[in-house]
């Protein structure tokens, strides 16, 4: 029985990041959404990152200084924590974290499950103040 415990405890020191808030409807395809968010910011891809987000915004001006903070960089022990379900599983926040060449990195960005589609929340409609938050609160 010690044994067994022992084992388990060194399991529990080993494990991934925490699972994601949901296994509801588009949290597969949150999940891959992330991944492929992960791999444009290392390649400094802003035309595959404008891709990932809802058609009805520009996320122009928000990808460029994402990419202008964090883009271009290796990363290494990349992690992702999902942020709580406040929102019915339509909008929940990823935080990537990950050691870079410089130190630390950490990005969090929300992601949206809409229409049968996940895509990020970056950007500003058309028409609204750009001051304005176009999403959702904040954690």
């Amino acid at each position: 029985m010690l044994g067994i415990l022992a084992v388990l405890v060194a399991l529990a020191a080993c494990s991934p990041a925490p699972a994601p808030p949901s296994t509801g409807p588009g949290q597969a395809q949150r999940e891959a959404l992330i991944a492929d968010f992960i791999e444009a910011v290392q390649r400094n891809d802003a035309a595959a990152i404008a891709a990932m987000t809802d058609r009805q915004v520009d996320p122009r001006a928000a990808i460029a200084a994402l990419l202008d903070a964090h883009g271009g960089q290796a990363w290494e022990n990349v992690r992702v924590t999902w942020g709580p379900d406040d929102f019915g599983g339509r909008a929940i926040y990823a935080t990537v974290s990950a050691e870079t060449p410089v130190g630390p990195d950490s990005v969090t960005v929300l992601t949206i499950w809409e229409a049968g589609r996940a895509t990020l929340a970056l950007g500003s409609a058309t028409g609204v103040d750009p001051g304005s938050d176009t999403t959702s609160p904040r954690p």
